[in-house]
């Protein structure tokens, strides 16, 4: 039985919000990386299932691949040729992006491989994949005569290059052909019909590789080896913003900043179509991140208007469809979608799962073979919706849910930020780190010189000029405008956050701070008084704590780490005397809230804590 969450109705969104990597491209930086010969740190990767699958696939390629806490990536490759055959069959899950790339990339390699996917992957085409690949030389059969997986790879004796015009534009089959003809032993030349998402050429150039385009052509020499940068940043995925500059613009009173978004052109007609539709966008910040050039997008409520979308510009909206029919419903006029045929054959039908759940609030679509007829404005009912496991159709339909406040309390080391951070990034989450807002003003009072007074810490509070960025995973620090982020991890800093945070003035202008940010939901915050005091009204409040001994066990690992010499008894009675503190200071006193749950880590994983919070908000939005 799947998951039921309840979406209740929202007025006006404002704020901002780092939208999560790309998903294209984080499939396509581990794949690179894995093929070259020096370490590749990847920040903001996409941490979804679908991408997961391509790690494991890697892995099981003999590609490591390390996760650090903040969910950066380092992956350590064998070279060009270091791929070597994997034990057990390859298992895609779910991604229709990791069977097919990987099946370019497998079959040009000198030993044999199986891979499958889930029910669902099983039943989607692979024969468009396999009909050129063939022709090069690759040897991949598949059940349903080579239309469907489980697919066996066997070695490749010569891979060919090939002049291919493909039949419709579809940036996987590029792609997978492209892998396949960095092995060749002549240049392959593509072309399309349309340009599809550009995503492997921009990663192929980013790790040396030239790409020659001629009009619709795309001309790949073969290659010996790449040349791989040290890190790469993955820019945030422009289908996930979709569904903000959709909610944005149809809900009143909003205003959206969305930060680190993919402007890549090829993605870009979901932008296209809403400011021909009336939306008010603004594009910002405009930037590179390797290849790709990112922005920041300011969206704000706008009457919008039906439009038709050809099949012109489909290739480079076709994740979008779904949202835009939900845009069509709020708009003025007749939307008319044509082309996109290719909806029918994603994770699900998607055209017919839009028409159908949509209906069910009472929604009037007509569909047809190649997309949809939608006249607005419409009146939506609630009603029971299926996602058909299909994440944009659930994302779809889960526009206006409820995004919870979660307050995570307890004494130092007991592992707040940690959980914090990984329960953000499972749940899709903003951050907030309260600790290292104290820490900043701590670290501001002790450049002053020798012991700063409770009025020097006030006189800093009253001119508080603090910045704090929750990015890829990390959160970033700056007061008047430097960066402090690892400059307030130090154990002097540590020791006069108590002091600082008992100074009245300071908690005021960090109360106002934090409730500011934690005011649109959808954030985790974690500190000492978050669930009793800053937040009292928060959805779920947890109180994470450990032994003393176990706290200072961890603390001491962290330093030592760091190049600090420091005894382990000192820190046992350093923390002790910092949790008396805290239980018995006039200001917000450290205790856990009446309705808090209180989760142990002393012999509990950061894995198992995370889940217990998460199923914690699954029973919160559902009932059960």
């Amino acid at each position: 039985m799947g998951e039921t969450m309840k979406i209740q109705k929202t007025v006006g969104l404002t704020g901002s919000i780092t939208i999560p990597g790309d998903k294209s491209i984080s499939h396509r930086s581990i794949m690179l990386a894995g093929l070259a010969d020096t370490p590749v740190t990847i920040t903001n990767f996409l941490h979804a299932a679908d991408c997961w699958s391509t790690i494991h696939c890697m892995r099981a390629l003999g590609v490591i691949v390390e996760q650090d806490e903040d969910g950066v990536l380092t992956v350590k490759g064998n070279g060009f040729y270091g791929l070597s055959e994997p034990n057990d069959v390859l298992d895609a899950g779910n991604s229709g992006t990791t069977m097919r790339l990987l099946t370019g990339l497998l079959g040009a390699q000198s030993f044999f491989s199986v891979m499958t996917g889930d029910a669902s992957l099983r039943k989607r085409p692979m024969a468009r994949v396999i009909t050129p690949l063939a022709q090069m030389g690759l040897k991949i059969a598949g059940r349903g005569q080579s239309r469907y997986a489980p697919l066996a790879i066997s070695r490749a004796e010569q891979v060919q290059g090939i002049k291919y015009d493909m039949p419709v534009a579809s940036a996987q089959v590029k792609s997978a052909i492209l892998l396949a003809a960095l092995y060749a032993n002549t240049p392959t030349t593509l072309t399309e019909p349309m340009p599809s998402r550009d995503h492997t050429e921009r990663m192929f150039e980013t790790f040396g590789i030239p790409v020659k385009r001629t009009g619709k052509a795309i001309i790949l020499e073969p290659v010996q080896k790449i040349a791989a940068p040290k890190q790469l940043d993955v820019p945030g995925d422009i289908s996930s913003a979709a569904f903000w500059l959709v909610a944005a613009s149809i809900i009143p009173n909003s205003q959206l900043v969305l930060i680190n978004v993919g402007i890549n052109p090829t993605r870009t007609g979901i932008l296209d179509i809403l400011q021909q539709m009336g939306a008010d966008i603004t594009i910002t910040n405009e930037r590179w991140s390797g290849r790709e050039p990112v922005a920041d997008i300011v969206v704000r409520t706008a009457t919008l208007k039906g439009v038709t979308i050809e099949a012109e510009i489909i290739p480079r909206l076709i994740d979008e469809i779904p949202i835009l029919a939900v845009a069509a419903l709020f708009a003025h006029g007749q939307t008319v979608v044509k082309g996109a045929e290719e909806l029918r054959v994603k994770e699900t039908d998607r055209l017919r799962a839009v028409s159908l759940e949509l209906g069910k609030m009472g929604a009037r679509i007509t569909e047809n073979p190649d997309g949809l007829v939608i006249d607005g404005p419409q009146i939506l009912n609630s009603a029971s919706c299926d996602s058909h496991h299909d994440h944009r159709t659930g994302l779809t339909g889960r526009q206006l849910m409820k995004r919870l406040i979660i307050a995570i309390d307890g004494p130092a080391g007991a592992g707040k930020s940690t959980v914090a951070k990984l329960t953000a990034q499972k749940l899709d989450y903003n951050y907030i780190d309260t600790g290292a807002m104290y820490r900043a003003v701590a670290w501001q009072a002790l450049q002053q010189g020798g012991e700063p007074t409770n009025q020097a810490i006030a006189e800093l509070a009253r001119n508080l000029d603090l910045k704090l960025e929750y990015i890829n995973g990390k959160t970033n620090v700056t007061i008047a405008g430097q960066d402090i982020t690892e400059a307030i991890r130090t154990p002097e800093v540590s020791r006069l956050v108590p002091k600082a945070a008992q100074v009245a003035e300071l908690r005021a202008v960090m109360l106002k701070l934090q409730q500011d940010m934690a005011r649109l939901g959808g954030v985790i915050m974690d500190g000492r008084d978050i669930g009793t005091h800053v937040l009292p009204h928060a959805d779920i409040k947890v109180f994470l704590t450990a032994s003393i001994a176990e706290r200072a066990k961890r603390r001491w690992q962290e330093l030592t780490q760091k190049g600090y010499t420091i005894k382990l008894n000192e820190l046992e009675a350093e923390i002790a005397s910092r949790d008396k503190e805290d239980r018995e200071r006039e200001l917000a006193p450290l205790i856990a809230a009446t309705d808090a749950v209180t989760i142990d880590t002393t012999e509990l994983s950061i894995d198992a804590a995370v889940t217990k919070i998460v199923e914690l908000c699954r029973e919160k939005l559902t009932g059960v």
